[in-house]
């Protein structure tokens, strides 16, 4: 694993998932032997929970919050026929990365389509002791179990799928939106900064996001809704 120093968090490392160095942050407790592992809200990343994540390490409890494969910093390298960055691919990251944890308490918790997340991984993996939801979002996708029945969203992206939705991608990323967006679902208008929009745009500007966006558009919904999977833990 690569550990480096970043302003955010205490360590930013990278686990080997799927052919993907999958970027998360950690916060340590001394002595810790439980664990909080936080999944965020669509277009975050690790970098959402620094404030969370060092609470809870002063509290004696180790925080970990990650980035799912296709945002934040956790992207595959050359090429990505066949990948899907649909839900179910998250709560499976999510599952494989609780499930090789060394500790005796794992929790994981998420905001938005990350308590989604969450919620799936608690209810499918007996190694998660507890689930916390930060205003999670009930569903995802408005397609079925097997997705689109245009395109499934596993890449590549057809031609007339990337020229549909490009402009609309070029708007929905643009720093006035996410400035907007932001205003909407912060209680604190203080929290909105300029570090904050510039790590939410930074992913953006990669190559395959693009593509990946329009596989999150046209993926199948998670096996469990959010009513589903809370009942099901």
């Amino acid at each position: 694993q690569r550990t480096t120093r970043t302003e955010l968090h205490a360590e930013s490392r990278f686990w080997s998932y799927d052919g993907v160095d999958v970027h998360y942050a950690i916060e340590r407790a001394p002595g810790a032997n439980a664990v909080v592992v936080f999944g965020p809200g669509f277009g975050a990343g690790a970098f959402q929970f620094e404030d969370v994540c060092r609470h809870v390490a002063e509290g004696g409890v180790d925080a970990i919050a990650m980035d799912w494969v296709g945002q934040g910093r956790s992207w595959p390298e050359g090429d990505m026929a066949g990948r899907n960055f649909g839900v179910e691919t998250w709560i499976s990251q999510l599952t494989a990365f609780v499930e090789q944890l060394d500790y005796s308490k794992v929790y994981v918790a998420g905001n938005s389509i990350g308590g989604l997340v969450a919620a799936s991984v608690a209810a499918r993996s007996d190694k998660v002791a507890g689930c916390a939801l930060l205003n999670p979002t009930p569903f995802w996708s408005f397609w079925g179990p097997g997705g689109s029945p245009f395109w499934d969203g596993a890449l590549p992206a057809p031609r007339w799928v990337r020229a549909l939705f490009e402009t609309y991608w070029n708007a929905f990323r643009s720093r006035r939106n996410v400035e907007g967006l932001l205003g909407l679902v912060y209680g604190d208008a203080g929290k909105v900064t300029e570090t904050l929009v510039s790590a939410i745009l930074a992913p953006t500007d990669r190559a395959p996001a693009l593509a990946a966006f329009c596989s999150v558009v046209f993926s199948p919904k998670s096996a469990l809704a959010l009513d589903e999977a809370t009942r099901a833990i």
